[in-house]
């Protein structure tokens, strides 16, 4: 089964961030399948890493591009989104579209705070949005008490990895 990942938070969360250090580089190619750095996870990724509100409508667009490359291969999507409902880029549009139908499960890595902790993604109002789905899971990651930045990091990479490491490692 086809599997969209996804790290969900709001603009200037680190989601691009993350994705970079989960996979050791800053420059995705459409041509390749990308492979997250210190795992045990030996499927390659179609990685996205701007978020829909960094592109706007245009997101849905340079997914789809990255996808008809692996079509045949059937790779799985690592990206990330913004939950925001706002026309210009509404996530809810976008999991719905046509375009992504081939994924039968999404995995929702959900940043409980944004990188410097002045901001909550209320979860729960996350989840409602989306309504009850069998084929979405959700994954909290949640970087605890307040403590340095390069420890914060490191914890949500941890978080991170460990979720697919249980996905596609069972």
């Amino acid at each position: 089964m086809r599997k969209a990942n996804f790290i969900v938070g709001f603009s200037n969360w680190g989601k691009s961030y993350l994705i970079n250090h989960l996979y050791g580089k800053t420059i995705f190619h459409n041509s390749n399948l990308h492979h997250l750095d210190n795992s045990n996870i030996k499927q390659g990724f179609i990685v996205h890493p701007q978020s829909n509100d960094d592109l706007g409508r245009d997101y849905i667009i340079q997914i789809d591009k990255r996808l008809k490359v692996y079509k045949p291969q059937r790779a799985d999507l690592f990206s990330t989104i913004c939950p925001a409902t706002e026309k210009r880029y509404n996530w809810l549009e976008i999991i719905q579209d046509k375009r992504i139908d081939s994924f039968k499960e999404f995995n929702l890595f959900l940043l409980k705070y944004k990188w410097d902790h002045h901001a909550e993604l209320k979860i729960e109002e996350v989840k409602a949005s989306l309504g009850e789905n069998e084929n979405i899971n959700y994954y909290i990651i949640d970087q605890g008490e307040r403590c340095e930045l390069t420890a914060r990091l490191e914890v949500k990479l941890q978080q991170i990895i460990r979720h697919p490491e249980d996905i596609y490692n069972p």
